[in-house]
Parts: C-alpha cells; sequence; structure tokens
C-alpha cells in the first residue's frame, strides 16, 4: 500500500478550503490533517503535524504564504511547499521557488489539479500550474539542448538553475543568499538538491561541475 501523504491546507476562504479538502480526501492515498485560515495559525500546524505537503494561500492574513514557505526552509520541516495563488506571474513564481517551494498552483484551476500537484511535490518533483507552465518551461535561446540533458541540467527546477549560475561565479552560499534574498539554509536546500539530481557527492564536487560548464547552465 502506497505511503500515506500527509496535508495541512492554509486559505482565508473557509468554503475554498473545504473544498479543496473534499477532493484531497477523496484519494485514499491522501488526508488532510489540519486546515488554517491565517499564516501564523498554518505555521504552528505545519511544525506540530509535520505533514508530507502544506498547500498554502499566497495572500493570507497575518504571514502570507511565501513568509510561511521560507519559515519552513529555516526550521528545515520535512514539508514540500505547494503555493496556491490567484496570480499568473512568472516574478512570483520564481520568488515561490526561490524560497523553497516545490509547486505553484493556480486557484482557478485548483479544483482539477490539486491531487496531481500534491503527489508530484510529496514524490519531490516541482509541479507548476498547467496553464502557467508552458511560460515558465521555455527554453532560453542559444542552449544547446543535448548537452543539458546529457549533463543533467534539465532535471533542473528554475530556481535550481538560478543558483548554479551563482556557485559558477564561485560565490559562496552567504553571498548566493544576500543575491536572491533569501536565506542560507535555503540555498544550502537548492544545492542539496542539485547535487542528488546531478547525481554529485563530495564537498567540492557542486562547485566543480558548476565551473567546468558554466557555458551551458
Amino acid at each position: 500500500m502506497p505511503d500515506l501523504i500527509t496535508v495541512v491546507i492554509a486559505d482565508d476562504h473557509p468554503i475554498f478550503r473545504h473544498g479543496l479538502r473534499d477532493i484531497i480526501e477523496m484519494e485514499t492515498t491522501m488526508r488532510v490533517v489540519a486546515e488554517a485560515g491565517d499564516g501564523e495559525a498554518a505555521l504552528r500546524l505545519i511544525r506540530k503535524e509535520m505533514p508530507t505537503v502544506a498547500v498554502l494561500d499566497l495572500d493570507m492574513p497575518k504571514m502570507n504564504g511565501l513568509d510561511v514557505t521560507e519559515k519552513i526552509c529555516e526550521d528545515d520541516l520535512p514539508t514540500s511547499v505547494l503555493i496556491l495563488t490567484i496570480y499568473e506571474d512568472e516574478r512570483l513564481y520564481l520568488r515561490a521557488m526561490d524560497l523553497g517551494a516545490m509547486g505553484y498552483l493556480i486557484k482557478e484551476t485548483a479544483i482539477d489539479d490539486i491531487v496531481n500537484g500534491i503527489q508530484t511535490v510529496a514524490d519531490g518533483e516541482c509541479y507548476v500550474s498547467p496553464r502557467l507552465n508552458s511560460r515558465i518551461t521555455k527554453e532560453p535561446p542559444g542552449l544547446n539542448n543535448e548537452i543539458q540533458q546529457r549533463l543533467g541540467l534539465l532535471k533542473l527546477t528554475t530556481s535550481e538553475r538560478r543558483v548554479l549560475r551563482l556557485v559558477a561565479k564561485d560565490m559562496t552560499t552567504n553571498e548566493i543568499a544576500e543575491q536572491l534574498s533569501i536565506a542560507m539554509k535555503t540555498v544550502e536546500k537548492h544545492r542539496t538538491n542539485i547535487s542528488h539530481k546531478l547525481d554529485l557527492s563530495g564537498h567540492y564536487s557542486l562547485q566543480r561541475f558548476a565551473l567546468q560548464h558554466k557555458e551551458h547552465i
């Protein structure tokens, strides 16, 4: 039997929140363990329940979804974050991913996409609403797709690529954190994820890889 995916939902609209809960709990492999109507309550519940996934509305009273995401990463909690928002905004998506979110779900299609989004981030992969995905994942012009595939770079998220580019500039974790305005722990988490996806091991392996292949990053 598959492992149970536990979920905390945070949204300040009770009817919408309860609707999501009903859909999620139709899945036998998923269970909502708590709900919150504001960011502070969400963070308390996440620290208490340690859910597999936190579904966080971007706009909430007291603490917004990005603030909660940052705290989850700073505390190194074992919870993957799926941001829920009305904004189809690439800058907000990038900011959410920089802060450590694993998914970005547009509210308008949340009823159809919520289960797939939760399952994807629970599996350790990134999820973006299909209606936004085509704009987010466009390849930059001039990059050699075959080389990127061989190096494993296509496995990386946009935010992981941003971090790797800064590693290639020989920047420290602290300098990268300052450049991206995120916590050092979040940078360290990105570095760990990059190393895992690229099958790198050893203290200097990531820096060595970045310097050797910086023209393709």
